[in-house]
C-alpha cells in the first residue's frame, strides 16, 4: 500500500469516526420522501432513505444504513466469532436482522437458538428487530411475548386472524413488497405501516403507489406517515422530515 493510499485511509476512517459521533450525540437530521425498510439492493436516489442487508460494516457511510444478524437460512453457521456489540453499536446499523423462523427450512432447532440471540441483541442494544416469518406466527409471537423493543415483520403475509392477533403486539410494525401488495390489501393501520422491496429489481415507489391506488390515501400523507413511523422506531436517533421539493 502507498503512503498517499495510507493517508487516504486515514482520512476517511476519521471522517466516519466524526460521522458516527456526532449521530451518537445529536439527531441527525435528513429529508425524504421515500424510504424502503429493507432491501439488499444499493439505491441512488437523493429522496430514499433504504435499510440494506449487508455484513461489510465498511458500507456503513453517511447517509447508508444497514440491518445485521442471522437469516434463519444460515441458522447453522458458525457466527460466534462475530462481534455483535460492537457491530451494533455502529449507528449506521440500524436494525437487528432478518432474523426469525423459517417452516420451509430444516433444522428449526438451530432457528430458534439464532433468533433468540438475536432478540437479545435488539433487545439489549434497543434496535428494532427485522423479522422474517414462513408460516411460523404463533411459534415467534411466544418468543416475542416480553420483547420491549419495535419489531418490524418483514414481507407480511397473513389472513385476518393472524393479522388481528399481531395487531396486539403495540410495538409491532408491518412491511409490505409489491409481491403482497399484490395479494391483496389487509386492514393494517397506518401508523404501523413500511414498505420495501427486499430482493426485487423495482424501486419502492411502485409499492406506496400500488397501495394509495387501492386505498385512495393520498400520496403526501402515506408518505408523512411511513416518516413518522420510521422515527417512532428509531427512537429518533435519526430524524427524517418530509422532502418538499
Amino acid at each position: 500500500m502507498t503512503r498517499i493510499s495510507v493517508h487516504f485511509k486515514v482520512v476517511e476512517l476519521l471522517i466516519f469516526t466524526f460521522f458516527s459521533q456526532f449521530c451518537s450525540e445529536n439527531k441527525a437530521v435528513m429529508q425524504v420522501k421515500w424510504i424502503d425498510i429493507h432491501t439488499h439492493r444499493k439505491w441512488n436516489r437523493p429522496d430514499l432513505l433504504f435499510v440494506r442487508q449487508a455484513w461489510s460494516i465498511s458500507l456503513a457511510k453517511p447517509g447508508y444504513f444497514l440491518s445485521n444478524g442471522i437469516h434463519p437460512w444460515q441458522a447453522e453457521k458458525a457466527f460466534f466469532d462475530v462481534n455483535w456489540d460492537s457491530l451494533l453499536q455502529n449507528p449506521q446499523v440500524l436494525f437487528v436482522g432478518e432474523s426469525g423462523l423459517d417452516r420451509l427450512k430444516p433444522n428449526l432447532d438451530a432457528q430458534m437458538n439464532a433468533f433468540r440471540w438475536m432478540i437479545d441483541l435488539a433487545t439489549r442494544h434497543q434496535k428494532p428487530l427485522l423479522i422474517h416469518n414462513v408460516r411460523m406466527h404463533q411459534e415467534i409471537q411466544r418468543e416475542l411475548k416480553s420483547v420491549d423493543c419495535p419489531i418490524i415483520l418483514h414481507g407480511f403475509s397473513a389472513n385476518q386472524q393472524q393479522l388481528d392477533a399481531w395487531l396486539k403486539f403495540p410495538r409491532v410494525y408491518f412491511s409490505l413488497g409489491m409481491r403482497e401488495l399484490q395479494r391483496g390489501l389487509l386492514p393494517i393501520p397506518l401508523n404501523r405501516l413500511f414498505f420495501e422491496t427486499d430482493t426485487a429489481r423495482n424501486d419502492v415507489q411502485q409499492a406506496y403507489h400500488h397501495f394509495c391506488h387501492h386505498t385512495q390515501i393520498p400520496l403526501e400523507e402515506l408518505q408523512k406517515q411511513v416518516i413518522q413511523n420510521f422515527n417512532e422506531i428509531t427512537a429518533n436517533r435519526l430524524f427524517i422530515s418530509y422532502q418538499n421539493h
